[in-house]
């Protein structure tokens, strides 16, 4: 069985309890055109859908099957394909270069299926592979770049990916291009006045003080992103929100407190513009104290990582400087990034 066995059956035998289709090695699935895609393996699970590796019998070509849970095919599933339409007709074909594509979509057993290209391993696969070693300062440029174009593309429409990290960028095979993944998330900027997505690591300040969010919370994310290659780790790992943005004021500085003063949650967080006490917080939050001890220890700025004497290492945190500002309005662009000596750069 190729279905996560841990999760318990529904009554019906074809589902398991939280409405993912039971699929075995072999089982093959058909769209509405009668193409047939045999399954072979399972490349990957999420909260709303599994990602099967599926051969098409006509033409034997290997694809990214997304089978989307059954309670949320008719969400989620339509949603993502409606994106996916979207972005076909809003992009050029330069600019569709470094997104994933849709191959096909149909609906299987009340199921809603993506049918993707398939691509190579993502950037977590692989750090995971080298032991979370820190990835060198070429391969990262032209990562940076490939992803940088990506939300370019996006952001000029208007369009938030909301999920930026190593996970959801992989690489085509045999090739050195890279590509932005899962754009289940995407959301529109004119309709996202506030939320709580990303995956907590990469998430942007004003997402979690609930300010409003733009375009350039994905810049952030983009740069937490960019640094973990850089560094093996995230840059901001925490437990809890609270321990996280005391993280990121202890590499980057004070929070503003213009920002602070419009942020609807300033007070979950700060107290008379401080921070409240960690053993205050999660006692008022029921959460347990932090004890993991600092990821990087010693380093007070993002500058304390600079590689003294390396040039390209100066280059690249200088540029992670500009991504990393916590007001979001004087955040760097997709466009100025792509402008930046670092990735411009030809040494």
């Amino acid at each position: 069985m190729l279905t996560d066995t841990t999760i318990d059956l529904a009554p019906d035998g074809r589902h398991t309890a939280d409405g993912r289709l039971i699929v075995y090695k072999g089982d093959v699935i058909s769209d509405d055109l009668g193409l047939n895609y045999t399954l072979l393996e399972k490349l990957g699970s999420g909260n709303f859908a599994d990602v099967y590796l599926a051969k098409d019998d006509r033409y034997n070509q290997y694809y990214a099957c997304k089978i989307v849970k059954l309670d949320c095919s008719a969400d989620y599933g339509a949603i993502e394909v409606n994106l996916n339409l979207k972005l076909q007709n809003l992009l050029t074909d330069e600019e569709k270069m470094n997104i994933v594509q849709m191959e096909g979509c149909f609906t299987y057993e009340g199921h809603a299926v993506i049918i993707y290209e398939i691509l190579g391993q993502d950037m977590y696969s692989i750090l995971q592979k080298n032991n979370f070693r820190p990835m060198n300062l070429k391969m990262i440029r032209l990562i940076f770049k490939d992803i940088a174009k990506a939300c370019q593309a996006l952001h000029k429409n208007k369009l938030i990916h909301a999920d930026s990290k190593p996970e959801n960028i992989s690489h085509i095979k045999n090739t050195i291009i890279s590509k932005l993944v899962d754009l289940g998330g995407i959301v529109e900027e004119e309709e996202c006045l506030s939320g709580y997505f990303i995956t907590r690591y990469y998430r942007a300040p004003e997402i979690v003080l609930s300010y409003p969010i733009t375009t350039a919370a994905d810049i952030w994310s983009l740069a937490c992103t960019i640094a973990e290659l850089a560094l093996g780790l995230p840059l901001f790992w925490a437990e809890n929100e609270n321990f996280m943005l005391r993280r990121m004021s202890r590499i980057i500085g004070e929070f503003p407190q213009e920002m602070l003063q419009n942020a609807p949650l300033k007070d979950k967080f700060f107290e008379n513009g401080t921070f409240i006490d960690e053993s205050t917080w999660c006692a008022i939050n029921n959460r347990p104290q932090h004890k993991t001890h600092c990821t990087y220890p010693g380093v007070k700025s993002l500058d304390d990582f600079v590689v003294q004497g390396d040039p390209n290492s100066a280059l690249f945190w200088d540029l992670l400087k500009k991504m990393l500002v916590f007001d979001p309005k004087k955040r760097i662009t997709a466009q100025e990034i792509l402008q930046h000596p670092f990735i411009t750069s030809s040494n």
